[in-house]
Parts: structure tokens; sequence; C-alpha cells
């Protein structure tokens, strides 16, 4: 998603997880689905808002892991959000939001090189 013109990225890491639990009554990860569903547009707001910053930090901080020649982006902030519209906010990035956490939930194995297969060992009688 593109906001003033920085392409932003999000993923639910494992240090993002531990800090957005942090953050929920109790560390329950299981209350961020009720922040989501909430009637109140300021509670998913808010609850975007949180996710986003910290999302996009440990995306940024996990890429630059991967790739040394990655260049972070000014951080994402809670004030720079509150200047988006309600449309912007309310749809959009609470869509790539939570498309990135039900991606962090995917398993990939991924093989480059699988071994020959052997022949299975015979039981000779």
């Amino acid at each position: 998603m593109t906001i003033y013109g920085v392409d932003r990225k999000f993923r639910l890491t494992v240090g993002a997880y531990r800090k957005i639990s942090e953050s929920l009554p109790g560390g329950d990860m299981n209350k961020l689905g009720d922040l989501l569903g909430n009637d109140d547009p300021f509670v998913i707001m808010n609850t975007v808002f949180r996710l986003a910053c910290i999302m996009n930090e440990r995306y940024e901080r996990q890429q630059a892991f991967l790739d040394p020649d990655f260049r972070k982006h000014r951080k994402l902030t809670v004030e720079e959000l509150e200047t988006l519209s309600i449309q912007d906010v309310v749809g959009p990035l609470k869509d790539e939001v939570v498309a990135a956490i039900i991606d962090s939930q995917k398993t990939e194995i991924n093989i480059k090189n699988p071994p020959e297969a052997e022949e299975e060992p015979s039981i000779s009688q």
C-alpha cells in the first residue's frame, strides 16, 4: 500500500506478534478479532493504526536481515496514519493488515534441490 509516496508492506513476524499480544488485554491474540470487528469505527481505526505501525516496522526489519542492500523507509507513525481519510483506513489499510496476518499463518516449505529418491530397501527371506 502506498502511503504518501512510500510503498508500505506489513508482516506478522514473531517480534510483531509479541509486541501486538503485549498490547492486548491479557496478551490474548484472540481479542484482536473482537477489536477489528468492533461496531465503533474509532476502535477499528486505533487497532489498525497500531497493527500497521508494528507490522510495517517488523517487515522492514526482516527485509534488512534478508537483503543487506534493503533501504528502510522513515518510520510509519500513528500521527501519519491519522491524516488519512476514514475510507482509506477502514477499507484498504485494514484489508492490507488483515491479509498480512492471514498470510503469516501459511506454511511454506522451500526445497531448492530435492534429494535423489533412493530405492527402498527390500526385505529378503
